[in-house]
């Protein structure tokens, strides 16, 4: 968000969202004013699920969406979500496909070790899933030239296979870090 080496990213697992946004020093970009960006399921892929019904958006022939149930299935949420950082020996970008599957998994990328969430001390999938604005949980404390994965998954996906996958960017802006957030 604006200039690349102050930025900061986290996840709400509820809201199957990620996001970056700003330390609260400003950016040299935006000043104190940086929008914060985020990546939003508001529909993930569709599994078999014995009992369940899966509610999704359906495109029509007439160019517009409609609502469908489908019993036994459910649609899957946010499953990881993971950071790299440029410049990083450890958290850096994937490089070949077993460090992509391996961050798509919630691990570390390059050696395949969990994350662990510092305030519980726990393995987690679900690096900085903590409140920034609260203060509260797991939080991206060091801020830099961040890039980050979410994964919805695993699932079997067959050639003839469709899946609709329904997502959307979000940009919002505040009078500070804290409020970008919350819009």
């Amino acid at each position: 968000v604006g200039d690349a080496t102050d930025d900061l990213v986290g996840c709400n697992v509820d809201l199957s969202l990620g996001y970056t946004y700003n330390d609260t020093d400003g950016d040299n970009s935006y000043g104190v004013e940086a929008p914060a960006a985020g990546a939003d399921y508001f529909q993930g892929p569709i599994v078999p699920s014995e009992g369940d019904t899966a509610s999704i958006l359906t495109w029509n022939s007439d160019q517009s969406y409609h609502l469908e149930s489908i019993p036994n299935y459910k649609k899957l949420p946010l499953t990881s979500f993971v950071k790299y950082i440029n410049g990083n020996a450890t958290y850096a970008d994937p490089e070949t496909s077993e460090e992509t599957y391996r961050y798509m998994n919630g691990l570390i990328g390059l050696t395949g070790e969990s994350y662990i969430d510092p305030i519980t001390n726990e393995a987690s999938v679900f690096v900085h899933d903590g409140d920034p604005v609260a203060g509260t949980g797991w939080l991206d404390d060091n801020p830099g030239d961040r890039r980050y994965l979410m994964t919805s998954g695993p699932f079997s996906f067959s050639p003839g296979d469709v899946q609709e996958v329904v997502g959307c960017i979000i940009l919002a802006g505040g009078s500070d870090w804290a409020k970008s957030i919350t819009k």
